[in-house]
C-alpha cells in the first residue's frame, strides 16, 4: 500500500493515511472521528459525538444490564492497522474479551473483530459498534438502504429514527451508504449474520445521517415466522443454546466519488462500485421463456386441476402467446396436493392422474413449445411423510424441533440441510430425476428466500454458514443432471448459484418520511441473474419495468387469463428485449423517472400520470398499457390492456412492401385477420381490450 503512514492528529485522535484517504480513529478506543477523501478534497465524519462499542452479555441464561458491563482498552498501533483489545468486565468478573482491528485499506477501512475469549458462565451475544460514517446535512446529504430495491432518503427532510435490517428476502444485501455530492462513504459486510443499523437524527441543532452495525457472534433466540402461530422469537431458557454463529467476522467502509465518470455524484455509483465486484453473470437460460407457476392442488381444494386440464391451459397460454417457450412450475403434483410429502416426492397425486397422467402432460406439453417442471421444497418437513427423519431437523432455543409454518401439509418443520446433505438430501435429488423426466428448469421454494437458518442443537449445532453451504450442495448437485434451480427470492448468497428468482421484493413499506423509492438493488443484480415482482396493478406494471423485473404468475383454475396476458404482453415481453443488460443512469426529473440501459435502452415513466415507455434501440415498443414488439424482422406482436386504436410507427424496412398482415389471437387457437391501415408511416388498426395481435409482413412474392 503506497504512502501509508500513522500520526497523532488531536489528543485523543491518530490518523491512518494512504494516497487516497486519511482516516481519524481514536487512540484509546475503537472510534472513528472523520474521514478525508483526497481526490475530492471532502469529508465524512464517523462517530458525531463520543461513543464507544457496547455489547450484549449473558450470564447463564440471563442478559447482563449495560450498566454493570465496563470496558478496557489495549491499544497496538501497527504500519497500518490499529488493534484494539477489548476486556469487558461486570462487576469483579471477567466476562469476555475479544480484539477489534482498523485497518486501512486502498478504498478505506476494514473493520474486524476476533479472537473472543469467553469466561466462566459469561456470553458474548453481540457487538455494537459506534456510529461508523456519517453526512452531515450539507451539500445534498442522502442515506441510502437496500431494502425493498432501494430507499433514497434525504437528510434534509427525513424523519429523526433510527432503524435496523439484516439479510433476508426484502434485504436482500447488507450493504447501506451516505453522501453528499463529492463523497459517497458504503458500509458493507458479506456476513450471513451481522445486523446493519442506520439513523437520523440531530446534535447540537445539526442533522446528521450515520450508518454502522452490530457483529453477531452468538444468538440467544431462535426467530420465526409470524404466520398462523408461530412467533417471532424465542428466548433461550438454558445457555448451551447459545448459539455461536461465526468466531470472528469483517465489515468495510469504502469512499468513492464519481465512480462512473458521468459528472455527478450519486447512488447508482455506489451500485455499480458494488455491482463490478460480482463475480456472476446472466443466464440466458430464462431471455426468451416465461416462467410460472401452476397451482394443480393442496388437500381440500375444490378447484383443482387436473393433468389433462393442466395441458388445456398450457394450450391457450400457448395460444395467446404465439408459441412463446414456457416453463411450468406444478404446485400439488405430488402426494396429497400443496406442502404435502415433504421431504418424500416420490408419490404423484393420484386425483390429478397419477404418475402415468404426469408423464403423458410433460410429453404432451413439449407440442406447444412448453417445458413442465416441479414445484419442491428442500427447507419444510412434515411429520405425516413417510421420510420423516427428527434428525435432519433444526432445534430451536428451547431445544424443540424448530417449527415452520402452518401450510398446506398442517404444521412444517425447519430442514437442517447441512446434516440433510450428509444423509440422504442429494440423494433426493438423484431419485427425484431418475424418477421424473425433468430437464432444464426445477423450481425449489423457500431455498434463496431465507437465507440464514440455524440449527440450535448443542450437541451438533449449525450455523447460518454451514446450512448455506447445504442448499448450495443441493443446487450444485441439479447442476451435475443439467438441471437449472430457480427459487423464490433473490439474495445476494445465492447470486451465481441461482440464475432466476421467483421475487423481487418491491413493496411500498416506509422506512423513512419523504424517502424515494430507487432501483437500487436492480441496478447491482440486472446483468447478473433475472428476476420476477408480482403484478397486481398498473402502477405494479409500471414499477416492474423501471426495476428491470419479468412477472411473477400463478395460473389457477380459474384464472382469468386476461391478467396473464396483461403481464406477458405489458411486463415480459419488454423486460426480455432489456435481459442482461447492465443499468447505467437514472434520472428523476418532478414526477418522471428514467432508467437507461448500458445501449442506450430506456425505461420512463410518470406513476401518477399513468404515463410509460421502453425504448429499444431508438424504437418506442411499448408504451401506456400497449406494446409493439419485435420477435422476428417479419414478425412483431401487439397488445392493448384497455383496448382502443392501436397506432405505433412501422419499421422503416417494412414501408416498401406490399401487405401487412395484422391477425388476433385467441385461447382457442383461431386466428382472425382484422382490417389495418398504414398512414404517415404508423400502423393504425382498432384493438380490442387484453387481446393480443400478431403482426407479419407478406413479401411481393406472397401477395
Amino acid at each position: 500500500m503506497s504512502n501509508v503512514r500513522i500520526r497523532q492528529t488531536e489528543v485523543n485522535t491518530l490518523s491512518l493515511e494512504n494516497s487516497r484517504v486519511r482516516i481519524r480513529v481514536g487512540k484509546k478506543k475503537p472510534v472513528i472521528s472523520e474521514f478525508f477523501y483526497k481526490p475530492t478534497e471532502s469529508k465524512l465524519l464517523g462517530s458525531v459525538y463520543d461513543e464507544e462499542p457496547s455489547l450484549m452479555i449473558f450470564k447463564d441464561a440471563d442478559p447482563v444490564h449495560s450498566d454493570h458491563i465496563d470496558l478496557d482498552y489495549e491499544v497496538k498501533f501497527h504500519e497500518n492497522s490499529v488493534n484494539y483489545h477489548v476486556l469487558a468486565t461486570c462487576g469483579k468478573d471477567e466476562a469476555t474479551e475479544f480484539d477489534i482491528f482498523f485497518k486501512l485499506t486502498d478504498k478505506g477501512l476494514s473493520i474486524k473483530f476476533d479472537n473472543v475469549i469467553e469466561y466462566g458462565d459469561f456470553h458474548l451475544i453481540s457487538i455494537h459498534m459506534p456510529n461508523l460514517i456519517s453526512v452531515k446535512n450539507e451539500n445534498g446529504a442522502k442515506l441510502v438502504i437496500p431494502s425493498d430495491g432501494g430507499r433514497l432518503v434525504d437528510v434534509a427532510t427525513a424523519s429523526c429514527k433510527g432503524m435496523a435490517f439484516s439479510l433476508n428476502r426484502v434485504t436482500p444485501l447488507l450493504v447501506e451508504l451516505v453522501y453528499n455530492n463529492k463523497v459517497i462513504g458504503i458500509l458493507e459486510t458479506a456476513s450471513l449474520d451481522n445486523r446493519m443499523r442506520n439513523s437520523v437524527y440531530e446534535y447540537d441543532g445539526v442533522r446528521y445521517a450515520s450508518l454502522s452495525l452490530d457483529f453477531i457472534h452468538r444468538l440467544f433466540m431462535s426467530g420465526g415466522l409470524w404466520c398462523r402461530g408461530v412467533g417471532y422469537s424465542i428466548p433461550a431458557r438454558d445457555p448451551k443454546y447459545h448459539l455461536l454463529v461465526q468466531e470472528s467476522s469483517e465489515a468495510l467502509i469504502s469512499l468513492i466519488d464519481d465512480y462512473d465518470h458521468d459528472g455527478t455524484v450519486s447512488w447508482v455509483d455506489a451500485a455499480k462500485y458494488i455491482r463490478d465486484k460480482i463475480p456472476a453473470s446472466i443466464n440466458p437460460l430464462y431471455k426468451d421463456k416465461i416462467a410460472y407457476h401452476m397451482f394443480l392442488d393442496a388437500p381440500g381444494l375444490k378447484d383443482f386441476i387436473t393433468f389433462d386440464e393442466a395441458l388445456e391451459l398450457i394450450k391457450k397460454i400457448a395460444y395467446l402467446t404465439d408459441f412463446a417457450p414456457q416453463i411450468i412450475y406444478l404446485i400439488g403434483w405430488q402426494y396429497y396436493g400443496h406442502d404435502t410429502g415433504y421431504p418424500a416426492v416420490d408419490k404423484v397425486n393420484e386425483r390429478l392422474g397419477g404418475y402415468e397422467g404426469l408423464i403423458k402432460l410433460i410429453e404432451e406439453a413439449k407440442k406447444y413449445n412448453a417445458i413442465v417442471s416441479f414445484h419442491d421444497n428442500y427447507d419444510d418437513a412434515y411429520m405425516s411423510s413417510p421420510k420423516w427423519d427428527p434428525e435432519i431437523i433444526c432445534r430451536d432455543s428451547e431445544g424443540n424441533l424448530k417449527k415452520g409454518g402452518v401450510w398446506h401439509g398442517g404444521r412444517s418443520y425447519i430442514i437442517n440441510s447441512y446434516k440433510y446433505v450428509k444423509k440422504d438430501g442429494l440423494q433426493r435429488v438423484r431419485d427425484t430425476l431418475k424418477r421424473y423426466p425433468i430437464s432444464v428448469s426445477c423450481y425449489v421454494d423457500v431455498l434463496s428466500a431465507v437465507p440464514r437458518r440455524y440449527d440450535f442443537n448443542p450437541e451438533s449445532p449449525t450455523n447460518s454458514k454451514k446450512i448455506l453451504i447445504g442448499k448450495i450442495a443441493i443446487i450444485k448437485e441439479f447442476n451435475r443432471h443439467g438441471i437449472d434451480v430457480v427459487s423464490e427470492g433473490l439474495t445476494a448468497p445465492f447470486i451465481g448459484h441461482i440464475s432466476h428468482f421467483l421475487s423481487l421484493l418491491v413493496r411500498d413499506e416506509v422506512y423513512y418520511n419523504y424517502e424515494e423509492q430507487i432501483p437500487f438493488t436492480p441496478f447491482i443484480y440486472h446483468d447478473k441473474a433475472s428476476y420476477n415482482t408480482g403484478i397486481h396493478s398498473e402502477k405494479d406494471i409500471i414499477k416492474a419495468l423501471i426495476y428491470g423485473s419479468s412477472f411473477y404468475y400463478g395460473v389457477r383454475k380459474n384464472t382469468d387469463l386476461r391478467h396473464f396476458t396483461d403481464a406477458y404482453y405489458l411486463v415480459a415481453l419488454p423486460s426480455m428485449k432489456l435481459y442482461g443488460k447492465k443499468m447505467q443512469s437514472y434520472i428523476k426529473k418532478g414526477k418522471i423517472v428514467k432508467v437507461i440501459y448500458e445501449d442506450g435502452s430506456y425505461v420512463e415513466a410518470n406513476f401518477d400520470a399513468r404515463k410509460y415507455v421502453v425504448n429499444v434501440g431508438g424504437i418506442a415498443i411499448s408504451k401506456d398499457f400497449t406494446c409493439f414488439v419485435p420477435m422476428k424482422d417479419d414478425l412483431y406482436l401487439g397488445y392493448s390492456k384497455d383496448g382502443g386504436l392501436f397506432d405505433y410507427p412501422i419499421p422503416t424496412t417494412w414501408r416498401e412492401r406490399r401487405k401487412i398482415r395484422v391477425l388476433k389471437l385467441s385461447a382457442d387457437g383461431k386466428i382472425e385477420e382484422v382490417d389495418c391501415k398504414l398512414e404517415d408511416g404508423a400502423l393504425r388498426f382498432f384493438a380490442e381490450p387484453h387481446t393480443p395481435y400478431k403482426i407479419t409482413l407478406q413479401d411481393k412474392s406472397e401477395s
